[in-house]
């Protein structure tokens, strides 16, 4: 009972009752308190004496309170009781809640769930609101968002005239001001305001209101525009939304036509107009610079209007053109009469630059998202102007007036870099759209549909590629494309991937004028078909499979008016969302609990485009007609966005029996043993998700024409000097077509002394000559020219002449060799002619000129091979001397060197070493001569084969180095993706290479090389080693044991696609050393390439070397100055984490030198 309670009844009861445990009160009697025979009665109910009733009294008193307060009492035992229960009681918990995990979909869903929790505490309530989206005012743009200033914001109403002409000094306006435009104009004009980037100038209509401007009933004189925007920058002119910003002109005939709803005049630029609606008129948006010859920054190339923006703009029922942006003229003729006019020069015509002043242009107009119909003359032009991106816009109706020079639903010339892609054009009497391209650009993604003239009318000018791609024209009353090359127009016009479909023209693709088209083949083919069959004329002419044709989604373009995104049950803890669009949204959940704060919550939701799987395009390479019995099949140029491709499968479809496919899973293969017959030849490649694509290459192999080795009979009876009547020898390789478009490479041979004379059987004394005459087969034109006494650079050169003059010859691709005088007289004539021939190989060189004339001669690709035993001629200052200066000049291609061991002047060395490809150990033609163009691109193109066809490292990295030194080219981009695939299958998973770079720290390595410089007997390790991509391995290099620890000398230059520092210099091999490698993994296997070079001029050693691994031995050449040949083992197995290198010297010199070691370890 509470304490206020008890203390009432305490004031209720009389002095002789209590309070009973029925909680009532009692009166309280003599039987009560035990005086039932006090004061002589036994009557309970008798009334006590005066005396024993006092007693009683004071003692029902005593009791009565007594009895309250040990209530009280109690029931203050019982509040501190439950204080203290209350206090060791937790709080009610703090709400939390989770709006759940970002999340990502792709349309065409466009609606998705969202799901709240309580993490902490017990929400009673759930709010669902979006916090920020993608505006739906115009597809896919968000309208920016600006917080203005109210001190600078300025409501303007028209002056009694019904204008408002506003100067941006006198006005004191500054940058960053809001301009509120409020009611209806006749006019509005503003001068000379200067926004800036950060703070642009806004002009729009109030908030809730509608401005109108314009005068629909004018009828000529001043004020002919309704908004003018007059040497302003920086502006941004908008409505909250395109029905509140309203632009009427004039509908008087024929004033209207001379009426402009907007214009951009005297050097108006960075001006965005945007969310508003203009009717009638002449032109609603007119923008460009007129040229006056007294002011020179109105022509010329000095100086350029930039940034131009129209977007989420509707237009409709004017006069003229929609928009007329920039000087559609090239000149200006300022002594024509009046102001001047517009000037078209003839084809190649250069204009008197004092008369005709070229206007100045425009750079950057991007015009989008914006609806334009009932358009008098074109929809949207644009001229004069860089960097033009057209997109996301709506025409229909336009050319409403029918007049032939005023058509084009988007119209473009003199423009560069220019884009137009995903516009909706249709159902109008004019070209849907017509280009003067005087530049390349691409033409995409655009529904061109129901015109009564051209789909695309094209006129080039110049060799300008123009790409038109994934676009669907369909139902137009002419051609769907029309290619005219009225101006030298006569580059290609790329079609790719379109849907062609119902037109009225004898054609789909009508070309004109020299115009030419190029038509996509395989997955770039393009969609033929007479009728709309398939193609729903209801739905966007939709479906278009994949890339092919009008988008890839089914994305509304131009104004939209969808509703937004709605929150289907915003109070609900759990609510679907739908009518979602293209862009980032954030939604916020808040849970309110029945006592406490509320808690809130985001998640974002990302909408991106559909998730269009585009298979890989497969390429099987160009068709080719051989009459070799040996053909090589590259698909090297197929491709897939999907990551890489993963496998190849080549596959004979049709031809002769004969025929073997080398490896058929390979990137590039040979075909072997073909006879004559067409053959077909399938590819098949799968990509990284499974995706697969085919193509197919027609191999002709024709009647093989034998190979032809003659010394009369051709060319003036083999005379190629008349002045001497000197003769040669002619080789033409099996299959030479004098008529082939693809020319051969040639050889020109020099003999030594012993072919010298007047009998041309000389020449096949020894050398090239003896091996060609012995049966040797050659890919290239050989001349062999007899000289009587000598080869001097004159008597080369009529060679080279006659060489050319006669023979279906590469003249990019024309080298030069020779032996002994032979040499000599090739390197007289690169001297004397240094830009003539591609490459050389010289052989036992006599005394010359090249060490004085090596920068001259060192952009030559070249070889230089000599025998270290040679007496005839000096070693050291005539072969090796020029290898050193040409070294020195550091060209890009340094001279191949091979110094033989025991090689003297005779025909072991040339034959045997050299020229013989059975016994050489390499081919001196295809490895060396063949790899060499004058033409970068195609030398890049070479290299980046044998890379394919080697599937060797050193050879991929020489690859990447020669096309990494071209300039940027669509070429070079093509041969670093095939590299890119290159590497790949070189690499497959599970591989890592290692490189040891030896020598010292005075040639520092960079990139991911690991420099060991200590071989010392019994070294310390070289730890932590990285691999190719620069991680940490784990491997270390061990010097057990070396015998001479010394470093060598090498040659500074980049040898096997190598930085300069590899070759530079090394470490000595001398006796018998062991190295090894520690911290391999014992479940790899490992290869392990020695590069190796000594450079000595020491003649009388033999200074090669042996590698044991594993029980398993390899030798090297015995070849001083060696920069042609490596040695490899492979597939070495570590024992216990370890592969040990006994590395010894062969010869009797017991010598070499190492320049690094490749360890590539694999699974």
């Amino acid at each position: 009972m509470p304490e206020n309670e008890s203390k009432a009844l305490l004031a209720a009861g009389t002095p002789d009752q209590y309070w009973r445990g029925d909680e009532t009160w009692q009166t309280l009697d003599k039987n009560a308190v035990g005086l039932s025979q006090v004061d002589n009665t036994s009557d309970a109910a008798k009334p006590v004496s005066t005396a024993t009733q006092t007693a009683l009294n004071g003692k029902a008193a005593a009791n009565h309170t007594h009895v309250i307060a040990d209530i009280i009492g109690l029931q203050n035992v019982l509040t501190g009781l439950q204080q203290q229960i209350d206090a060791l009681a937790p709080a009610p918990a703090t709400l939390i809640v989770s709006a759940g995990a970002d999340q990502a979909i792709n349309l065409p869903v466009s609606n998705t769930n969202l799901t709240a929790t309580a993490v902490q505490g017990i929400a009673n309530s759930w709010l669902w609101e979006q916090v920020t989206g993608p505006i739906n005012n115009g597809v896919n743009y968000d309208r920016l968002s600006y917080t203005h200033n109210p001190a600078r914001t300025f409501t303007i109403l028209p002056d009694a005239q019904g204008r408002a002409l506003l100067n941006f000094t006198s006005g004191g306006y500054q940058p960053g001001d809001l301009i509120l435009l409020k009611g209806t104009f006749k006019s509005v004009g503003f001068e000379n305001f200067q926004g800036t980037l950060a703070n642009p100038i806004f002009v729009q209509n109030v908030e809730g209101e509608v401005v109108t401007i314009g005068e629909e009933s004018w009828n000529g004189g001043s004020y002919a525009a309704a908004l003018n925007l007059s040497n302003c920058k920086h502006m941004i002119v908008w409505g909250t939304d395109v029905n509140s910003f309203l632009l009427k002109g004039s509908l008087a005939v024929p004033a209207r036509e001379a009426y402009k709803n907007i214009i951009c005049e005297m050097y108006t630029d960075n001006v965005r107009i945007a969310y508003l609606t203009s009717t009638g008129g002449g032109t609603p948006i007119w923008c460009k610079k007129e040229v006056v010859l007294a002011d020179t920054n109105s022509w010329g190339t000095s100086k350029r209007l930039e940034n131009i923006r129209i977007d989420n703009c509707i237009i409709h029922d004017n006069y003229n053109e929609g928009m007329y942006i920039g000087h559609t003229a090239p000149y200006w003729d300022t002594q024509a009469p009046g102001t001047g006019a517009p000037y078209y020069p003839n084809v190649g015509e250069v204009p008197d630059p004092v008369r005709y002043k070229v206007p100045i242009r425009i750079n950057n107009v991007r015009i989008h998202h914006c609806l334009l119909y009932n358009i008098g003359g074109d929809g949207i032009q644009v001229a004069g102007s860089d960097d033009v991106k057209i997109y996301n816009n709506e025409i229909r109706n336009h050319a409403s007036r029918n007049v032939w020079s005023d058509n084009g639903g988007i119209i473009w010339g003199g423009v560069t870099n220019w884009e137009i892609t995903n516009n909706y054009i249709h159902d109008s009497w004019g070209d849907l759209l017509q280009c003067y391209a005087s530049s390349s650009g691409v033409i995409k993604n655009n529904l061109l549909v129901r015109g009564q003239n051209e789909g695309i009318s094209l006129r080039v000018e110049g060799p300008q590629t123009v790409t038109i791609e994934d676009n669907t024209i369909a139902d137009v009353h002419s051609s769907c494309v029309r290619v005219n090359g009225f101006r030298g127009g006569t580059a290609p016009v790329l079609l790719n991937r379109n849907i062609l479909a119902k037109w009225q023209n004898v054609r789909a693709v009508y070309v004109e004028n020299g115009g030419a088209v190029t038509e996509g083949t395989n997955a770039n083919a393009n969609t033929e078909q007479a009728t709309l069959t398939g193609l729903d004329v209801n739905n966007y002419y939709l479906p278009a499979s994949g890339v092919n044709g009008f988008r890839i989604g089914t994305e509304i373009i131009g104004i939209g008016s969808n509703t937004g995104a709605v929150i289907v049950s915003p109070n609900s803890q759990n609510t679907a969302v739908t009518g979602l669009i293209k862009g980032t949204y954030t939604f916020k959940v808040t849970g309110t609990p029945s006592t406490g704060s509320p808690a809130s919550d985001t998640v974002n939701v990302v909408v991106n485009d559909a998730v269009v799987i585009v298979p890989p395009t497969a390429n099987a390479g160009v068709d080719q007609t051989t009459g070799s019995t040996t053909v090589t099949l590259n698909g090297a140029g197929s491709t897939t966005p999907n990551g890489t491709i993963q496998s190849y499968l080549w596959e004979k479809v049709s031809g002769p029996a004969a025929g073997v496919i080398t490896n058929a899973t390979a990137v590039s293969t040979t075909v072997t043993g073909l006879t004559t017959g067409v053959y077909v030849f399938r590819l098949t490649v799968t990509d990284s998700i499974g995706q697969t694509a085919s193509d197919t290459v027609q191999i002709t192999k024709q009647a093989v024409t034998a190979s032809q080795w003659f010394s009369s009979g051709g060319p003036n009876n083999n005379v190629y000097d008349t002045a001497t009547n000197s003769k040669c020898w002619i080789y033409l390789p099996a299959g030479y077509d004098p008529a082939a478009a693809e020319k051969l490479p040639a050889i020109i041979f020099l003999h030594g002394d012993g072919g010298m004379g007047t009998d041309i059987n000389n020449v096949l004394e020894t050398g090239l000559p003896q091996l060609i005459n012995a049966g040797q087969a050659m890919n290239s034109v050989v001349i062999c020219p007899q000289a009587a006494f000598e080869h001097t650079a004159a008597s080369v050169k009529k060679a080279y002449d006659y060489l050319l003059a006669n023979f279906n010859v590469d003249p990019n691709r024309i080298s030069g060799t020779g032996l002994s005088s032979g040499a000599g007289g090739i390197a007289t004539f690169i001297i004397a002619y240094p830009s003539l021939l591609t490459s050389y190989i010289l052989s036992s060189i006599p005394a010359n000129n090249m060490v004085a004339n090596a920068a001259t001669i060192k952009d030559i690709p070249g070889m230089i091979v000599v025998g270290l035993a040679d007496t005839q001629i000096g070693v050291q200052g005539s072969n090796i001397a020029p290898i050193d200066a040409l070294v020195a000049q550091q060209p890009f291609f340094p001279p191949l060197t091979r110094l033989v061991f025991g090689g003297g002047h005779n025909a072991e060395l040339w034959n045997g070493k050299l020229y013989n490809k059975a016994t050489a150990g390499f081919d001196f033609e295809k490895d060396i001569l063949q790899m060499h163009s004058k033409n970068k691109e195609q030398e890049a193109t070479f290299f980046v084969v044998r890379a394919e066809t080697s599937s060797d490292y050193n050879d991929y990295l020489e690859a990447v180095r020669v096309v990494g030194n071209l300039t940027a080219s669509s070429t070079k981009t093509a041969l670093q993706t095939r590299l890119a695939t290159v590497y790949t299958n070189i690499t497959p998973a599970g591989t890592r290479r290692v490189w040891l770079d030896f020598g010292s720290s005075a040639q520092p390595v960079t990139g991911n090389f690991n420099k060991i410089t200590n071989t010392a007997n019994n070294g310390a390790a070289t730890t932590g080693l990285i691999d190719a991509t620069g991680a940490v391995t784990g491997l270390s290099f061990k010097p057990q044991s070396t015998q001479w620890d010394t470093l060598m000398p090498g040659l500074a230059a980049s040898y096997k696609g190598l930085p300069t520092f590899v070759y530079a210099d090394g470490r000595r091999l001398y006796g018998f050393n062991d190295w090894r490698i520690q911290g391999a993994n014992n479940s790899k296997k490992y290869d392990i390439r020695f590069l190796y070079c000594y450079k000595t001029d020491n003649t009388s050693a033999e200074f090669g070397f042996k590698a044991t691994i594993g029980g398993n031995t390899i030798f090297t050449h015995d070849d001083n100055y060696n920069t042609l040949f490596h040695i490899e083992m492979l597939n070495v197995s570590p024992v216990a984490g370890e592969i040990v290198m006994q590395l010894e010297g062969r010869g009797g010199a017991n010598d070499s030198a190492i320049m690094a070691i490749l360890l590539t370890e694999k699974d």
